[in-house]
């Protein structure tokens, strides 16, 4: 069942979704920066919330973020489905750039997070010449042993970054962040899931035209398809059949 509050807030699946435009998205991340305690900021798409529903976990992780942003058509399909329309696409592969570009004038300094190895470096590059006011204060790949994890908090709060980007995929990169941010020092983490693979080249995005018409996922879907059938083909058919189930609950 959606149920809309005041602030904006929504839930799909019983996941609480901020159901914002960009603007008050932008608006709401630029708050989070500004006050004392660190802010969390994680996106859904259908197969995120199929996850949440068989991971409580994840599912809690999720409802202790300040932010959580709606990615993709699926969203936007439970929207309708649900009488309650997602106002706009905020996946994380656009916003953190639109993010970049309207930070303060004075540097922010982010460090990354994630990724194969050498993928965050690339990435980090790519951000370093798009947006020259921020300040890369490092990078790590996302596939370190749990044994390292002190150091690598270490390393992070040692730069004293006011943007964590995460990018290791969900629901690892949510349920690390709602574990260690505090310890980061870091003011802001964000769950980017691809950013990295997109930004460093690794994985092309969708042309703008299918981006419009809301079938990234088609693209997607054709440049992977041994590892993404399930995900887009599966996935997104139980998503809805679990929308419309609820939508009968609400509007029998």
């Amino acid at each position: 069942m959606v149920l809309t509050t005041q602030s904006g807030q929504t839930s799909i699946l019983g996941i609480r979704l901020n159901n914002l435009t960009k603007e008050e998205a932008l608006g709401q991340i630029r708050k989070l920066l500004d006050r004392p305690q660190p802010g969390l900021v994680c996106f859904l798409n259908a197969h995120y919330a199929n996850q949440a529903c068989a991971n409580p976990a994840y599912r809690r992780a999720l409802a202790q973020a300040d932010l959580v942003l709606a990615d993709g058509s699926g969203l936007a399909l439970a929207g309708l489905i649900l009488k309650n329309p997602v106002r706009e696409n905020l996946n994380g592969t656009d916003l953190i750039p639109w993010l970049f570009k309207e930070l303060p004038s004075q540097r922010v300094k982010v460090y990354l997070l994630g990724a194969r190895p050498g993928v965050a470096e690339k990435a980090a590059r790519c951000l370093r010449g798009i947006h020259p006011k921020i300040e890369i204060a490092g990078w790590h790949h996302g596939y370190f042993p749990e044994d390292q994890t002190q150091e690598i908090l270490a390393r992070i709060a040692l730069h004293k970054v006011d943007v964590l980007l995460a990018a290791m995929g969900a629901p690892k990169q949510e349920l690390w962040l709602a574990e260690h941010l505090p310890e980061t020092g870091a003011g802001l983490g964000l769950a980017v899931g691809g950013l990295f693979d997109f930004l460093a080249g690794e994985v092309p995005r969708a042309p703008l035209a299918w981006r419009g018409l809301g079938i990234e996922w088609l693209w997607r879907l054709f440049q992977e398809p041994g590892r993404l059938w399930r995900r887009y083909l599966l996935g997104n058919f139980l998503f809805l059949h679990r929308v419309w189930r609820q939508s009968r609950e609400r509007f029998p």
